[in-house]
């Protein structure tokens, strides 16, 4: 690549030309500042000088008002000789107040107010006074204006007097002599005082002029030498940085050549104009004039759109009436390599103005994210089914608590039927097997999640596909032909009930909606080489449809958590992951054919495994049931009364707790009573396990039971449980219950508990 197409030359001197021009604005507002504030300063000096003006105007105003109220003893002559008192008493305010260590404004903009001040003038005397009170005419001007306040307060006082002696009528020519004799003593005095603060402050104003005139002479001298010699220093240095500039530009090229990520120069059309040698081995080109040779929005990009929108990108950046509100030249697009590979690159692109001797351009940094968004993705898939592990988790031990009320209930309500009651017997038998099919798809969603693991037995496979076909047939409408073919010699495999229904009702879920409500659904089973040894056997399990069908990206995506084909709200995206996750914990294989137009057929491999009998724990007889006290501990009001009741039934005597902490208190009450503690796991306050270890703490050693929905990771208070206690899971049947209160009474010989203080 050569300079000129990887960095384009920059103009010669425009630093230089910016730190000129950026000097002299300096210098300039400078001295446009300290104009400013001679102008300002002597602004103020005029306003203070016109304020004494109306202040003396004032003064004269309130003598000559007061002498014709003397002789005239008209009202209104003596309310005008208050009203012009006003202006001194307001200026006195405003100039004490400014003269405390922190004045308040709003009392000194009042007091200049009363004094006639302009509003417009209080700012700049108020700042004047402030600012200048402490130079000597200033003070002086400060001093006269105070002694004639002391006049203006003498001369109040005699219009008061004199006020008074007229509406009493004691008014005499002496004392009416007297009165005048001493309002034109004051009046003299004021002038005096007047003439003296005229001085200082014209003596003051004629200093300030020309101090300012001064300084600004000063200010501007100093700053145009501090110009000149930047300016001087600054061409000194031009020539310096010519050199470096140089320097640096053969630098940056050499930078753009051994750069790792791509960089490219292209003309609107696609045309290659320049790239560096990262960019030719990226898409796995021989040399720059090969790659050259090539079109980008033919032989690069996958999408020839994506390199206009690209550039339109780039544009709308330019345009100064859409700049702001664009997203910046980034772009991700799917480029192909000149093997046929495609790769993942991210672009970040500027626009190259045309100049006189080059046309406009555009110049990108490419990087290529191929394998960092493989990852992603990766990511993103861990994450979908860590947050569905989550949610299973979160309901289960709540909707496990509901299903354990249902068949309390159902077991209490089928207690007070009578034997002739068949029918009402026939639906609370099938209330109950509704409600132990929910716990199994609870269990098998939990399994599905790796929130808990599967209950495997070694069984046939054909009943359980013939049991699991009567739900399809509700599930599927009468216009799907749904056919079974099992095999009589297919080998039993270790697997979980409630698994094998999930796995087919998720495929057959799948399978009407690809048939559009109508087609052919077969399940066959048979022998399949196994998995281990050779010549061991399995079990296939092959799920037909005659559907649409799927393409190739669809099969690559159809174990995806969440990904779906369907409209959206008619799927969660979960159903095949599901199977694929059930299969993996069967330790089994699934395999999918299907192309557009010819079905989908889906082969799941179990290993075999020998059928063994197990055998269920019979529940003790009625007579060796029913003995002692049990303390029930359970948050849940409907389910703890129904096993209160369930267990009254059977002959126990019940003790009721809500939480752990309530059955700390029960226990200290009635530790004698207790044969045995039924504690749910998790509860508010303190959960079943921090009860079981707060009483073996305090010596009690009952015997227990705990029991609950589920106590998997995630769940408050349920830590792992104590080795060797004995554990009902939620949803229980009262003959599981019965059994494991007896057995837990008769593990631990009763005896009296050692309760400690």
């Amino acid at each position: 690549m050569t300079a000129t197409a990887a960095v384009p030359p920059r103009s010669l001197g425009v630093r230089p030309a910016i730190r000129i021009g950026v000097l002299l604005i300096g210098v300039v507002v400078v001295l446009l500042v300290l104009v400013s504030q001679t102008f300002d300063t002597l602004s103020a000096a005029r306003a203070f000088i016109g304020g004494e003006s109306l202040w003396s105007k004032a003064q004269k105003d309130a003598v000559y008002h007061l002498v014709r109220y003397a002789y005239g003893h008209d009202p209104a002559e003596y309310a005008a000789f208050q009203d012009n008192l006003q202006v001194s008493l307001g200026d006195r305010q405003a100039r004490i107040e400014l003269l405390s260590p922190d004045p308040d404004m709003d009392v000194v903009r009042d007091g200049f107010l009363r004094g006639r001040i302009h509003p417009d003038d209080i700012a700049g005397m108020a700042r004047f006074l402030r600012q200048f009170h402490g130079v000597s005419f200033v003070r002086e001007a400060i001093i006269a204006w105070q002694s004639a306040d002391s006049l203006m307060a003498d001369l109040a006082s005699v219009g008061v007097d004199l006020h008074w002696d007229v509406r009493t009528g004691r008014l005499s020519e002496s004392r009416l002599t007297v009165a005048l004799s001493t309002i034109d003593s004051l009046a003299h005095g004021l002038t005096r005082q007047e003439n003296r603060f005229t001085e200082a402050m014209g003596a003051g104003s004629r200093w300030a002029t020309r101090t300012l005139f001064a300084a600004l002479v000063v200010a501007a001298l100093l700053l145009l030498g501090f110009a000149a010699v930047n300016l001087r220093t600054g061409l000194i240095r031009f020539k310096a940085s010519e050199a470096q500039r140089r320097a640096s530009d053969e630098e940056l090229q050499e930078l753009v050549r051994e750069a790792r990520f791509g960089i490219i120069r292209s003309s609107f059309e696609g045309q290659v104009l320049a790239a560096n040698p990262a960019l030719v081995r990226m898409l796995g080109y021989a040399s720059e004039a090969e790659l050259k040779a090539v079109s980008l929005a033919r032989d690069v990009y996958v999408d020839a759109g994506q390199l206009r929108r690209l550039i339109e990108r780039i544009r709308r950046r330019r345009d100064p009436a859409t700049a702001e509100h664009q997203a910046p030249g980034l772009l991700e697009a799917s480029w192909r390599r000149k093997d046929g590979a495609v790769i993942q690159v991210r672009l970040h692109g500027r626009l190259i103005p045309a100049e006189p001797w080059t046309e406009a351009a555009v110049e990108a940094f490419v990087e290529d994210v191929t394998q960092q968004r493989a990852v992603e993705a990766q990511l993103r898939q861990s994450q979908k089914m860590e947050a569905v592990g989550q949610l299973t988790g979160g309901i289960a031990h709540d909707f496990n608590n509901l299903l354990t009320v249902i068949l309390s209930m159902a077991s209490l309500v089928e207690q007070e039927l009578p034997d002739t009651a068949t029918g009402a017997r026939s639906d609370l038998a099938d209330l109950k097997q509704a409600a132990l099919r929910g716990a199994d798809m609870v269990r098998t969603l939990l399994a599905f999640s790796r929130a808990r693991q599967l209950q495997f037995h070694p069984m046939p496979l054909g009943p359980l596909i013939e049991a699991s076909a009567r739900v399809l047939r509700h599930v599927l409408p009468e216009s799907i032909d749904l056919r079974l073919a099992i095999d009589p010699a297919t080998p039993v495999v270790r697997t979980d009930p409630a698994a094998i229904e999930q796995i087919l009702l998720n495929l057959a879920t799948n399978a009407r909606d690809a048939m559009s409500g109508v087609g052919l659904l077969e399940i066959r089973t048979s022998a399949a080489g196994g998995k281990g040894a050779p010549g061991e056997t399995g079990t296939l399990l092959e799920v037909q449809d005659s559907g649409a069908g799927m393409d190739s990206a669809t099969r690559e995506r159809l174990y995806e958590p969440f990904f779906t084909t369907k409209p959206q709200g008619e799927g969660t995206g979960l159903g095949m992951t599901m199977v694929y996750s059930l299969v993996q914990q069967h330790g089994g294989t699934i395999a999918v054919e299907s192309t557009p137009g010819h079905g989908t057929t889906v082969r799941i491999r179990f290993p075999a495994a020998e059928l063994q009998e197990e055998t269920t724990p019979v529940p003790l007889a009625d007579a060796e049931r029913g003995r002692g006290t049990v303390l029930i501990v359970e948050d849940e009001d409907v389910l703890r009364r129904a096993t209160q009741r369930l267990l009254e039934r059977h002959g126990y005597d019940v003790l009721l707790a809500v939480d752990g902490e309530d059955a700390l208190t029960v226990v200290e009450a009635h530790a004698a009573r207790i044969s045995v503690i039924l504690s749910d796991v998790v509860m508010p306050r303190r959960s079943g396990t921090s009860l079981y270890e707060e009483l073996h703490h305090r010596g009690v050693h009952l015997p227990f039971v705990f029991m609950s929905g589920y106590i998997g990771r995630g769940i408050s208070g349920a830590a792992s449980l104590p080795e060797g206690v004995p554990f009902l899971p939620k949803p229980w049947e009262i003959n599981d219950l019965l059994l494991i209160l007896e057995q837990a009474i008769q593990a631990i010989p009763s005896a009296p508990p050692n309760l400690r203080s």
